[in-house]
């Protein structure tokens, strides 16, 4: 497919050319005479990691960004964008971009998904320098929310126009309004087109997991699912790991097949019964689709120090049988200490074409 090779190939070259372009230094001590030539044929490439960013978008993204600092997300920098100023002021992000003053006076939208269209479109002259040198950009948040439908789109693509790899988390509603439903189909079609993963979580499916939950605390619990999704793939590429990722092996998952959403599956145990942890978390999916089509994607697997590599492998095995065999599935393997007997799957599974809503 032309398009996404162009895509992949414009992302791992413009992330690499920043990298040689900023941080490749050539050291040259000349205060000892005796070693100048040898100090001047020793070249010093200081590696620098990729620069991550977090977006939050509206209520809910701003919630997100908020768990997500709470958490002490370190190695990312968390950018919470809205209309409301004093929504702003509540959370804990590393920046605040209130967007549509001119309008609204950052007293919010009211709704109107006239004023979300225009605040989409100044959000780029907002937003465009906070994210330029970023290489890889989350942006979550809430569908059917004025500020996050309008500027979401908006800000997916002008980080991907700056060479980011753009990943889209956002929130379907549980009872989302006519109007809102009648443009959803349509607005995922334009969020593709400016992303390059689109993962969306069905807050209906996550209340059929707790059916006694209220629509706050669904939506509270969808907030800590997207922001330990965001925790696990960051970490996943900046700390150690059993299994060595690198953001290049990323960008080509992300792109290993056709546009389209992705589909998040979690699941965990306090055992090691891993036949009914992998049917639980396959059973219970958390997004439209159908996981077994998927082309390619992300398997984290997080214990503790009691679960062991094979222990890991086997979760893995039990979950890739079930999914295409050409599928590129990008697996990782994490130890925490906190997490004692614990043991945690996350699956991020891409390309399963457009949404449906049924």
């Amino acid at each position: 497919m032309p398009e996404i090779t162009s895509v992949y190939a414009k992302q791992s070259l413009s992330f690499l050319r920043r990298e040689a372009k900023r941080y490749a230094k050539i050291e040259c001590d000349t205060e000892d005479s005796q070693n100048t030539k040898k100090k001047a044929d020793h070249v010093q490439l200081d590696c620098c990691p990729p620069k991550y960013m977090v977006v939050g978008v509206g209520g809910f993204g701003n919630n997100v960004i908020h768990r997500l600092s709470a958490m002490g997300l370190d190695g990312a920098e968390t950018v919470a964008v809205d209309t409301d100023m004093r929504c702003l002021s509540l959370v804990d992000a590393d920046q605040k971009i209130p967007i549509g003053n001119s309008i609204i006076r950052c007293h919010g939208t009211s709704g109107s998904s006239a004023v979300g269209g225009w605040i989409g479109e100044k959000a780029v002259s907002c937003i465009g320098d906070t994210i330029k040198y970023a290489d890889l950009v989350f942006v979550t948040a809430g569908v059917g929310g004025v500020a996050g439908t309008g500027a979401v789109p908006m800000i997916a693509k002008i980080s991907k126009d700056q060479g980011a790899l753009v990943i889209a988390m956002v929130i379907l509603p549980l009872a989302p309004i006519k109007k809102v439903q009648a443009d959803l189909e349509g607005w995922i079609s334009k969020l593709h087109a400016t992303a390059d993963m689109v993962i969306l979580l069905d807050a209906r499916k996550l209340q059929g997991r707790v059916p006694d939950a209220q629509e706050p605390e669904v939506y509270s619990m969808a907030s800590q699912l997207i922001a330990d999704a965001i925790q696990m793939v960051i970490d996943m590429l900046l700390k150690p790991p059993l299994i060595n990722i690198k953001f290049s092996d990323l960008i080509s998952v992300v792109h290993s097949g056709q546009r389209g959403n992705g589909i998040m599956l979690m699941g965990e145990c306090s055992d090691k019964n891993f036949e009914e942890l992998v049917k639980t978390t396959l059973s219970l999916p958390l997004s439209p689709g159908d996981y077994w089509k998927a082309p390619g994607g992300l398997l984290i697997v997080t214990g503790g120090q009691e679960m062991s590599l094979r222990d890991a492998e086997k979760i893995g095995e039990l979950i890739t049988d079930r999914l295409d065999k050409h599928a590129n599935i990008l697996w990782n393997v994490r130890i925490e200490k906190d997490y004692e007997e614990k043991i945690r799957v996350m699956a991020i599974l891409i390309g399963l074409g457009d949404y449906s809503n049924d």
